[in-house]
């Protein structure tokens, strides 16, 4: 099996983490240090865009991250979280430059940013393989994790949690008092008619969550009786 760590890959993916890191400091330190801005007039389609992120300041913005994000990636400083943030820019590039402005030198740099990054998360892709989970259960970061074998309650021994009556307060009361905060200020505190998409999403989350608990006690109640008779 072909390990990322081993033989030729080691070195060929230590390349595209500096050839990546060196492209993101490039283009970040061309704004920040020198004050090089594109002609985004000769840009395409993609030109007006360009234009109005520069005026709101979000293209600023990108470029300094950008300064952050590839001296992370060269001296491998949380690399998967930095390739996470530059997929974000990543995407972003590769769209306006393949499917807005398809002329010859930004297909180039739109291919060019999806092989570096997309082969990158590949290699680093261990790191990302929780990611992709059909089910995935909620969990802190400080939290043990556990496979799905070894983490069943049936395995490790761990009590079935229910849904206890004072969970069902506290989640009614925070999912009203938002809901309030939402309706104030989606209204501008009156002014505008309220409308159900304002307070709609919070209730609607309510109202599927409490179902979700009333299920778990269901369920829960015939599994915990058999445990406490078999401990008897």
């Amino acid at each position: 099996m072909i390990k990322a760590e081993q033989g030729p890959w080691k070195y060929l993916i230590l390349w595209l983490r500096y050839y990546y890191a060196i492209h993101f400091l490039k283009s970040g330190i061309n704004f920040a240090v020198f004050g090089v801005i594109p002609d985004f007039s000769k840009a395409g389609a993609v030109g007006p865009y360009m234009h109005e992120m520069n005026e709101v300041g979000f293209y600023p913005l990108v470029k300094y991250l950008e300064i952050v994000l590839g001296s992370m990636l060269l001296f491998n400083i949380l690399v998967p979280v930095a390739l996470a943030f530059m997929a974000g820019i990543a995407f972003q590039i590769i769209y306006l430059n393949l499917f807005v402005s398809p002329h010859p030198r930004q297909l180039f740099t739109g291919t060019q940013e999806l092989l570096l990054c997309g082969l990158l998360i590949l290699a680093y892709g261990k790191n990302f393989a929780g990611l992709f989970q059909l089910r995935a259960k909620p969990g802190f970061p400080w939290q043990q994790r556990q496979s799905a074998v070894t983490g069943s309650p049936a395995v490790t021994g761990m009590p079935v949690y229910a849904a206890r009556s004072k969970d069902m307060v506290l989640l009614i009361a925070v999912a009203v008092v938002w809901t309030v905060v939402v309706i104030g200020f989606s209204t501008t505190m009156g002014s505008r008619p309220l409308r159900i998409y304002d307070w709609g999403p919070p209730m609607g989350a309510l109202l599927l969550a409490l179902f979700t608990m009333f299920m778990d006690r269901r369920g829960s109640a015939p599994r915990l009786m058999d445990r406490e008779a078999a401990q008897a």
